[in-house]
């Protein structure tokens, strides 16, 4: 079947490893700035921040290649696999275009504030204030949201009326895998979950 997803053997131990060296690095700074730092009375805290920050924004430049490298190519096999039936880009293809583009996006933006926060020196509350505090939770918020938003609607299930007789089938609502192109995919009937 065209549609099946193959199995990476070593997906998972590689990212469980890639964690377990975040975590490790995340315990050594910890020790390192109690340690190196005067004690609990010197400038412990700011020096962790940084070298977290760091840390974070490191993690997030391996996550944006990532996601380019791996979106992008999967993209290009699902415009492959469309171009023989369509010759255009399909739905699926530009969902995950769409996603791509947008983690990528937010993951730099996240990227460069953690970078700026360690190495730009600038403040993580960026000063005093209501007004700092608010448009900091605003910032985070819409980070976290509008790629959760994105993920959501681009693998939400579709719901189609199949052209079989609804006495056949008591309505013919069916449920359609939205990155399976539309003349491959078996729906799936389901009556009690779409509003009427």
């Amino acid at each position: 079947n065209r549609t099946q997803l193959r199995r990476g053997p070593l997906l998972r131990p590689t990212f469980a490893f890639i964690n377990a060296i975040f975590y490790l690095l995340y315990v050594t700074i910890a020790t390192l700035t109690l340690h190196l730092c005067g004690g609990p009375g010197g400038p412990t805290y700011t020096d962790f921040r940084r070298f977290v920050y760091f840390l974070l924004g490191c993690g997030h430049i391996g996550l944006v290649f990532g996601l380019l490298f791996y979106g992008l190519g999967l993209s290009c096999q699902l415009q492959r696999r469309n171009s023989a039936s369509k010759g255009a880009l399909g739905p699926p293809t530009r969902k995950v275009l769409v996603l791509v583009v947008l983690l990528s996006f937010t993951e730099s933006v996240r990227t460069y504030n953690d970078l700026e926060y360690s190495l730009g020196g600038l403040p993580y509350n960026l000063g005093s204030g209501l007004c700092s505090v608010l448009f900091l939770a605003f910032v985070k918020l819409l980070l976290e949201w509008v790629p959760s938003m994105t993920i959501l609607w681009a693998f939400r299930p579709i719901a189609q009326t199949s052209g079989v007789s609804s006495a056949t089938l008591g309505g013919g609502h069916f449920l359609v895998d939205p990155l399976v192109p539309p003349g491959e995919s078996v729906g799936k009937q389901v009556d009690a979950f779409l509003p009427l």
